[in-house]
């Protein structure tokens, strides 16, 4: 009887935590992502190192964050209830210090 209780609980953790993960605004994954793409932007060299040894590992570990807290937090306490989705706003990445076109850096190059 208790393990049926344990495997009961276990499922609806899981449904729960699953739920919002797909599509959710993904806060903490992206936020590594504009931080990279900062470093990039003041320093190729630097960004580079960033991009080959730092950026793989805070994504993932962003992505497991992001879908077991930030994205249920999103979709529960928001998304759900109010029937809009959340997505992560980039307000001003990436900047640099160097910058000074602002953040036109984001935009695709004309060929």
């Amino acid at each position: 009887m208790f393990r049926n209780v344990v495997a009961v609980v276990l499922l609806l953790a899981l449904g729960l935590v699953s739920s919002g993960c797909v599509a959710g605004p993904w806060t903490f994954r992206e936020t590594v992502d504009d931080w990279s793409a900062d470093v990039y932007a003041d320093s190729t060299l630097l960004g580079t190192v960033v991009y080959v040894f730092v950026w793989p590992i805070g994504t993932y570990f962003g992505s497991i964050v992001d879908g077991v807290v930030f994205n249920n937090i999103a979709f529960w306490g928001s998304d759900i209830w109010d029937g809009t989705g959340t997505t992560d706003t980039h307000n001003n990445a990436p900047m640099g210090r160097t910058n000074e076109k602002g953040n036109k850096i984001m935009d695709q190059p004309d060929l």
